[in-house]
């Protein structure tokens, strides 16, 4: 059981609008044990990982997501933020410093970067 922070429970979404709509059904997919084993924390609960990218793309985008494009949910990951942890290539590790698995408070820092500064 997770302990509770507070009153807050991380499934009040409509009581935190601060909490964007996407770091919500990352934090929602992590939970749901069909995911498990395709998406899920690392070791230390501060990374988070695609194991299956098949999987995932073709299972739980679409439960989620209104597509099952892995490259545009990781285009979403850089948006708001979170890096590439592993340079390993058969792991698909990302990282944020306000996403970690037993921080829930965190989460209001997330913020999706403006468009802006050309690149892309």
């Amino acid at each position: 059981e997770m302990p509770s922070m507070g009153r807050k429970s991380v499934d009040d979404d409509d009581d935190s609008p601060l909490v964007p709509a996407f770091i919500t059904k990352l934090v929602k997919i992590l939970a749901d044990p069909d995911c498990s084993g395709v998406f899920q924390y690392g070791p230390d609960g501060n990374t988070i990982q695609v194991l299956e990218g098949q999987q995932f793309a073709s299972k739980v985008l679409p439960k989620y997501f209104k597509h099952s494009n892995l490259a545009s949910f990781v285009r979403q990951l850089n948006l708001y933020g979170f890096h590439k942890s592993s340079q390993d290539a058969d792991l698909c590790e990302f990282q944020h410093r306000h996403f970690r698995r037993d921080r829930p408070e965190l989460l209001r820092n997330i913020r999706r970067k403006t468009a802006g500064g050309g690149g892309s």
